[in-house]
């Protein structure tokens, strides 16, 4: 088995994965053994999604060992009519990018979340998910060793992306919760479409973080007064 870990900076208080895994097409393996395998790789990190390209063998037994472990999952099949021999390799890179959009989406200051990328035994198309997960792992100029996190990425002269304090953050929340809950439920309506909060993302309170969040919550509060 190959294995290729994109991760996050490690000081956080707890960190967990998005899983992108792939495999030969001929591969035998039982799902249990492939779920035993995903389990020890995750290290009892919590996963929030696998992602798999959905053709048989590898990715079948991915599938299934995700739904035994009780993991959510998305499939991202390779478009062969559209892009031809070159659909695999443009999956892989989609699928990638996705898991990393979905790790970024999934952190805060709490938790900071990984992207896991996890090869079994396969061909040139699992050579191909190796070669670009380490591709997008290695620094220029050093080893292989942190992606940035979309916080990371923002220009560091911007004030609003300063992130609050967990004292301010905490009186935030408080704050929040006196809402009567039809204005709650606007508030946070109008919080996800500012921000962009995904909508799958069960919660906004990890996303209440920075300057701008405070700022924008201190105008919606004094509007619905």
């Amino acid at each position: 088995m190959v294995l290729c870990v994109l991760p996050q900076p490690i000081e956080a208080p707890s960190r967990s994965l998005v899983i992108a895994a792939g495999g030969g097409r001929d591969l035998a393996w039982p799902h249990q053994r492939v779920a035993a395998e995903l389990l020890a790789r995750s290290g009892g990190r919590l996963v929030h999604l696998v992602l798999h390209g959905g053709a048989r063998g590898a990715d079948a037994a991915i599938a299934r060992a995700a739904d035994q472990l009780g993991w959510c999952s998305l499939v991202m099949p390779a478009q062969w009519q559209l892009h031809g021999r070159a659909a695999g390799p443009i999956r892989n890179r989609e699928l990638l990018q996705q898991a990393i959009a979905r790790a970024e989406g999934h952190t805060s200051l709490t938790c900071l979340a990984s992207v896991l990328v996890v090869a079994f035994p396969g061909g040139p198309g699992t050579a191909s998910l190796v070669q670009q997960a380490q591709a997008a792992a290695k620094p220029k100029t050093e080893p292989p060793s942190a992606l940035p996190t979309a916080a990371a990425q923002q220009p560091a002269d911007d004030p609003g992306l300063a992130p609050l304090d967990p004292a301010t953050i905490r009186q935030l929340h408080a704050t929040i919760r006196t809402l009567p809950a039809p204005v709650l439920e606007g508030f946070s309506k109008a919080f996800r479409k500012r921000f962009q909060v995904p909508a799958d993302a069960p919660s906004i309170a990890d996303r209440i973080c920075q300057r701008r969040h405070h700022e924008w919550i201190e105008t919606f509060m004094v509007s619905h007064r």
